[in-house]
């Protein structure tokens, strides 16, 4: 009795074998999932190589995006020369229509299950590192207005008990500008000469004053590397 032969659908997923014909020593399975393999077929996944009759071969899935002629597929990759064979297999063309691309893999408009479930996974794959962008940017312009509320804040503070609420807050205002936090320092060795003392005169607040507006100068500009 001969054997049944199979019936695929072009853009289904089914069963092949890939096997190493000649060799530069290094073949290998890397790269070759997620390929499209002889511009007639992509490989969806493959297994680890074994060796069988002195040749190397794996089982892959695969979808034809081309209705093949004959039963095997050969491509010289990186000097080695891999082949995919398959027996008693018809492939069955989707209704013609112009297709959607993905690289250089053509899918037709009519999907079967297996082609809609690969589109699936790609969305998927590629959804997650643009949510990781929208997060970082949306981060950013979190930064960037509690850094320019920060700066308006300081930039309007002039006199002594405004001053004195600053320091007070000098854990948050370092966060925004690490970059002077130098300076800032060199403003509180004033500031503190002074703000402990049961009064203050006119001078020593002047003093203080002097000395914050000088850190106020290193704040000009600030914004420009955000």
């Amino acid at each position: 009795m001969e054997p049944l032969s199979r019936s695929v659908a072009q853009g289904e997923l089914f069963d092949v074998v890939l096997f190493v014909q000649q060799s530069n020593g290094v073949a290998s399975l890397k790269g070759l999932s997620g390929k499209h393999f002889a511009e007639s077929l992509y490989i969806y996944s493959l297994d680890p190589f074994v060796l069988k009759s002195g040749q190397l071969e794996s089982n892959a899935k695969v979808i034809f995006s081309k209705i093949p002629k004959v039963d095997y597929l050969q491509e010289e990759i990186e000097g080695s020369s891999y082949i995919i064979k398959w027996s008693d297999l018809t492939v069955t063309p989707t209704a013609e229509a112009e297709g959607f691309k993905f690289g250089n893999f053509e899918i037709p408009k009519t999907w079967p299950v297996f082609s809609l479930v690969i589109l699936l996974i790609l969305l998927m794959t590629l959804a997650l590192p643009i949510k990781r962008w929208l997060a970082k940017r949306k981060n950013r312009e979190l930064h960037k207005i509690f850094i320019k509320k920060c700066l308006a804040e300081m930039e309007s503070a002039s006199t002594y008990d405004e001053i004195v609420s600053i320091w007070l807050q000098r854990d948050k205002y370092q966060k925004a500008f690490p970059s002077i936090t130098e300076e800032f320092k060199k403003f509180e060795i004033v500031l503190n000469r002074h703000q402990f003392k049961p009064n203050r005169n006119l001078k020593e607040i002047s003093e203080i004053q002097e000395a914050y507006e000088k850190y106020k100068a290193t704040l000009k500009g600030v914004l420009n590397g955000i």
